[in-house]
């Protein structure tokens, strides 16, 4: 269009955005929830919930970069941000996989997929209901398209409302109770993991690279009657995070409890949050303050942040504007219900010629899942892993047709499909790690999952 105008939008009553995010999946195709479960004043602001896509793109083994088609595809829709709403008004959310590395780099692909997911599982979102946290106001935004006549936009843009308006009238669906005991198997034992650590702990002294993450995956097979979404309200209980979520498409469920932000862009203002540096939480307050500050204090976990943080900086520097780079929190404590965690924050300004698919494309795959220098660690990632990571360390992501976008990296996140649940942990291993203590390290970040699903069993032996 070449006069770009506001989406239409009402307020709605403020509650739980649960409720309505339990109506809006149990009716509706391809349901998306940026969850923001973790009380924070700024981390967890805004929650969004979308659903009924106009259009959806899932390309799994496409010929060219996925990302263009989207790039293409987003550019036809085009709408001012309205300044009194929160920023996603609309716009593509859905899951972009980590093996889409593998069209951005020339990565070796040995490994198998053993989860058969696509690169690209996206839908095109012209209603959202947005949730301000802060303010506890609620609102469906609703931007008219695929119509793109004004007059036309204008009234299919009130018509979605209605719709929606009127699913609000629906009765709330109860999750089903459901007391889950799942055997998870390692696609390998512990010793091939510390073996595998300690190979690129030789090759960080071979000079290969300075950091590389390492990851195991578990899977377990799940009842006939098991339902993904009361798993969800269980995990967004038991361990909310700041950048959770829950996205539906065909037979395949994401569920993330991730605590890390990829990137956000507000306008032209970018924002990563790297997390490198983890340590157990205790019960008694004294013993888990005291363990906080040991992370903190760690001079290992404190490398491994900056090394990522100079990597993220590198990145930005690709897309971002000279001399807007800062990193405003360097190795922050942050905990989470099993964990504590070391955290930076990196920011900049995006050229004006830089869109947000750009800021997306220079910094993917994530710094702190994959290593220092990026391209190195993911070269022997794909040779050491024995299979491809899929959806796993990519990210649940929105972008606005607005221009704006945030994503998270997908850590703390299960799939659920055909039967079978998927989990995927590791860490990063720097030139002193211990690969016992690395093995560890990867069971600890499993541990809640473990602690949801096998109630009655001893957690993460292999």
């Amino acid at each position: 269009m070449a006069n770009p105008s506001f989406p239409a939008f009402e307020e709605i009553p403020y509650g739980d955005p649960c409720q309505l995010f339990l109506l809006l999946a149990s009716h509706l195709d391809m349901p998306v929830f940026f969850d923001s479960a973790m009380a924070h004043e700024t981390l967890s602001r805004y929650s969004y919930i979308a659903a009924d896509p106009f259009y959806q793109i899932i390309l799994q083994e496409a010929e060219t970069n996925p990302l263009e088609e989207v790039r293409n595809r987003l550019a036809q829709f085009k709408l001012d941000t309205h300044p009194d709403l929160p920023p996603f008004q609309g716009g593509v959310a859905g899951i972009l996989s980590y093996d889409l590395a593998f069209y951005l780099e020339n990565l070796p692909q040995n490994q198998p997929k053993a989860l058969n997911f696509p690169e690209l599982s996206i839908g095109f979102y012209d209603t959202v209901f947005a949730f301000d946290h802060a303010l506890k106001k609620a609102w469906i935004i609703s931007t008219g398209f695929p119509k793109r006549i004004e007059e036309h936009r204008l009234k299919r843009a009130q018509e979605r409302l209605t719709f929606f308006k009127q699913a609000l009238d629906y009765e709330v669906p109860l999750p089903k109770k459901q007391s889950l005991s799942l055997d998870w198997h390692p696609d390998s034992d512990r010793q091939t993991y510390e073996n595998n650590v300690q190979k690129i702990i030789d090759h960080i002294y071979q000079g290969t690279f300075c950091q590389a993450n390492m990851t195991q995956r578990w899977s377990a097979q799940t009842p006939h009657d098991f339902d993904p979404i009361a798993l969800y309200m269980e995990m967004r209980k038991k361990n909310a995070a700041p950048f959770g979520g829950f996205f539906q498409f065909n037979d395949s469920y994401v569920l993330s409890a991730s605590p890390e932000r990829f990137l956000k862009m507000t306008e032209d203002q970018v924002e990563t949050r790297p997390i490198k540096g983890t340590i157990k939480r205790a019960a008694d307050q004294q013993q888990d303050k005291m363990l906080a500050e040991n992370l903190e204090k760690s001079e290992k976990d404190r490398a491994e942040n900056i090394m990522i943080c100079d990597l993220l900086r590198n990145d930005l520097s690709k897309v971002c504007t000279d001399d807007s780079i800062d990193v405003p929190d360097l190795c922050k404590i942050e905990s989470y219900a099993t964990v504590h965690h070391l955290t930076s924050v990196v920011t900049g300004t995006l050229r004006p010629d830089k869109t947000a698919l750009d800021l997306f494309q220079a910094c993917f795959p994530g710094g702190s899942i994959t290593g220092a220098p990026k391209i190195k660690a993911c070269e022997v990632i794909a040779k050491l892993e024995p299979a491809r990571r899929e959806p796993f360390y990519g990210s649940l992501a929105w972008l606005g047709f607005n221009g704006n976008m945030d994503s998270n990296l997908l850590i703390r996140t299960v799939i659920a499909h055909n039967q079978t649940l998927a989990l995927q942990t590791g860490g990063g291993i720097v030139a002193d790690s211990n690969p016992a203590q690395e093995y560890e390290e990867m069971i600890l970040k499993a541990k809640a999952f473990f602690d949801l699903t096998t109630p009655d069993k001893k957690k993460g032996s292999a």
